[in-house]
């Protein structure tokens, strides 16, 4: 992956987010992300890419520079027991995970939210 934008579309391809649920996320416009996947984006803001690398589970270096490694190990073990633990499901367990992953796909606390504040 030679360029910015190579590795920020795979990050968050492979993620299976879209370019709006990234944008929700991250708190900018689709636009912008959409930008950073095809323009001529040289790099991104810091608090956008530690916030990218945070989402997908790509190295923030990875997406920067890509200098190895590109994933984190303790995401691709939480990516791995995941997908075990769907696999082991019966049909109402994997409905019920994807419902999940669903669900929490579209929310996202904002740095202000009293939740974040308590944690």
């Amino acid at each position: 992956m030679s360029t910015l934008s190579d590795r920020v579309s795979k990050a968050i391809k492979e993620s299976g987010l879209s370019a709006t649920a990234v944008a929700k996320s991250l708190g900018c416009s689709p636009e912008a992300v959409i930008q950073w996947m095809n323009g001529p984006t040289k790099n991104l803001k810091g608090e956008f890419l530690f916030a990218l690398a945070d989402l997908t589970g790509y190295e923030a270096r990875w997406i920067a520079t890509g200098e190895l490694p590109e994933r984190t190990a303790e995401w691709d073990q939480r990516r791995k027991a995941l997908i075990g633990l769907y696999d082991q499901a019966d049909k109402r367990g994997k409905d019920a995970i994807l419902r999940v992953a669903e669900i929490e796909s579209t929310y996202s606390v904002k740095p202000d939210h009293p939740a974040e504040r308590a944690a």
